[in-house]
């Protein structure tokens, strides 16, 4: 009985272990790996989407994403891509880019090595944000310049310059912010751009080029209670619109009312308004013959002054004419013109209002014409000096729609110019 029992047992035993499963084989296949892009020797210069290829038959876990046998990045979810900050490696070198796939049982499988070249200037280039470009600041010597951050930047250069080549540089800083507060700036305009540093030293292409003005502006009144804005420039201030008083400094009144014809044989001080029409004077100011400029009873209110002629060529010179152009006559300078000038809307179209420097000095000069000829608003102003050249003319100014330029010449002291008055800043 008890054999028969133990022989029971045995084959049970047998039958048990020949119907259970066999056991699982581990996975040991690694994934497989490709570098699809870059490509081998690819020159760089820019970020740049590193992409693989990476195939498992249970699966991928992860891609790591090596250069120079560093990981730069991990992949979770196809696609399995990296953005590589080049700008982060040193230029004119060869750097060597591998890929690593890891699936669920941690096989590790690599790709082969991609060997590229970055280039120069890698680094990217930041935006200027603030100053909008061509904003006026007035009576503050505070500004913040700010500009977009770069990813992987160190450092940023700033250079602020009174001109658009740079050949001076009024403030530079270099910083690892994207704001700076400048407040030791001299009045007029002022270029500023910025540029990138990483931690490689690459540096980046500088900034577009943006524009700002430092105004100081005040206010005159005249004998007749008429409020002006006037501006500081250089050494002067100027008014900043064209004087419209009828009566001088002791309160009596400037004739007018004249015909043309009249205006021609004048040799006493007299002044009109464009077309003998009163609307235009709120916007041009009125026109004043030579004689109202240089009578003793003064157009200018108390503590200014009609300006001389080298008065006029300090101002000029102070925009950008030499000395020896300033000193000379007919159309003069490079671009005076179009600084001096002022609200492109009642300039006819052309090379003043398109110039880039159009406007910056402030003075906003109109092209009101002069009297005798009515057809050139638009097109020209006409401004007189208090100097005399002779017993018939005196020198003046001329701005011109189609010149950059400034014209300095003499003119028959009966016409009807343009006035703006000025005092020497203390």
């Amino acid at each position: 009985m008890k054999m028969i029992k133990t022989t029971t047992l045995l084959l049970f035993s047998l039958l048990f272990i020949t119907t259970c499963d066999e056991p699982t084989k581990p996975d040991t296949t690694a994934p497989t790996v490709v570098i699809t892009s870059p490509v081998e020797d690819a020159t760089l210069s820019s970020a740049t989407t590193i992409r693989v290829d990476a195939n498992d038959d249970t699966g991928v876990d992860k891609v790591e994403f090596l250069v120079d046998g560093q990981v730069i990045g991990t992949d979770t979810e196809e696609p399995w891509e990296h953005l590589w900050q080049v700008s982060y490696y040193a230029d004119d070198e060869t750097h060597s880019i591998l890929a690593k796939a890891t699936d669920e049982a941690e096989n590790i499988g690599q790709s082969d090595l991609v060997r590229v070249f970055v280039s120069e200037n890698a680094q990217e280039t930041p935006t200027p944000i603030s100053p909008a470009n061509g904003e006026i600041f007035t009576n503050t010597t505070v500004v913040n310049l700010t500009w977009s951050s770069i990813a992987g930047a160190e450092e940023y250069i700033v250079l602020v310059s009174s001109n658009s080549e740079f050949t001076d540089t009024e403030y530079s800083i270099i910083t690892s912010d994207t704001t700076v507060t400048t407040n030791a700036l001299i009045v007029g305009q002022h270029y500023w751009k910025v540029r990138a540093r990483n931690s490689v030293g690459n540096y980046g292409e500088w900034s577009n080029v943006s524009l700002f003005h430092y105004w100081i502006t005040g206010e005159m009144t005249d004998q007749d209670g008429n409020v002006y804005q006037t501006i500081i420039i250089g050494t002067q201030e100027w008014m900043m619109e064209n004087l419209k008083v009828t009566h001088y400094r002791n309160g009596d009144n400037i004739p007018t009312g004249y015909s043309n014809s009249d205006w021609e044989n004048l040799s006493t001080g007299a002044y009109a308004v464009y077309n003998d029409s009163v609307t235009y004077a709120d916007t041009y100011g009125y026109l004043y013959n030579w004689y109202a400029v240089d009578d003793s009873r003064n157009i200018a209110p108390e503590g200014w002054h009609v300006p001389t002629d080298d008065e006029w060529k300090t101002l000029e010179m102070h925009l950008g004419m030499s000395q020896s152009e300033a000193d000379g006559t007919g159309w003069r300078g490079t671009n005076e013109g179009s600084k001096l000038a002022g609200n492109a809307d009642l300039w006819n179209n052309d090379c003043l209002e398109n110039n880039a420097e159009f406007g910056t000095s402030g003075f906003t000069a109109l092209p009101g014409g002069y009297s005798g000829s009515y057809n050139v608003m638009g097109s020209y102003c006409f401004f007189w000096s208090s100097t005399e050249y002779n017993s018939y003319y005196a020198w003046h100014r001329i701005l011109s729609y189609g010149t950059l330029g400034v014209n300095r010449n003499t003119n028959n002291k009966p016409y009807g110019f343009s006035v703006r008055v000025v005092r020497t800043v203390e």
